[in-house]
């Protein structure tokens, strides 16, 4: 039984270890963006938001804000200076309103966002090298698993 225990505490200590390094790693990938939209100008949300809109389909701002993990009243000021700016559309369907890039929305958006994913592509062949690509299945799973377990908190 002692035996079992130890087992299962190694464990589990691992698995902290393991959510702590890889928790760690999302907020430097975080960091990077964040740096990147001071090198290029822009806001950190704006950035994540073109980024999300430059995928070429149309979102609700709920999408955005699920999405985006972020509040509604970000992604509400962002997606006005993102209008004002002429840079998106505002669909009415419904009771929500489908955020989609004008076309000079989409120009921007890819002239602002290619440096950043010519830096992905490099940062995911080098990744790629030495780990097969079910590293990122896994973290997607990760992902998702720990955003609904973190909203069970305070249920």
């Amino acid at each position: 039984m002692v035996r079992i225990r130890t087992i299962i505490l190694w464990f589990s200590m691992t698995s902290e270890e393991a959510i702590r390094d890889i928790i760690n790693n999302t907020c430097r990938i975080d960091g990077a963006f964040y740096y990147a939209a001071r090198k290029l100008g822009v806001g950190e949300n704006e950035l994540n938001m073109l980024y999300m809109l430059n995928d070429g389909k149309k979102h609700s701002q709920h999408q955005l804000s699920s999405l985006l993990m972020m509040p509604k009243t970000t992604v509400n000021t962002v997606v006005k200076g993102l209008a004002d700016k002429a840079l998106i559309t505002l669909q009415e369907s419904g009771k929500e309103k489908l955020i989609s890039l004008t076309e000079s929305g989409k120009e921007y958006a890819s002239a602002l966002l290619s440096p950043i994913y010519k830096a992905e592509v490099r940062a995911m062949e080098r990744a790629l090298e030495k780990y097969d690509e079910s590293f990122v299945k896994a973290f997607s799973y990760l992902s998702e698993a720990l955003c609904d377990e973190i909203g069970k908190i305070g249920k």
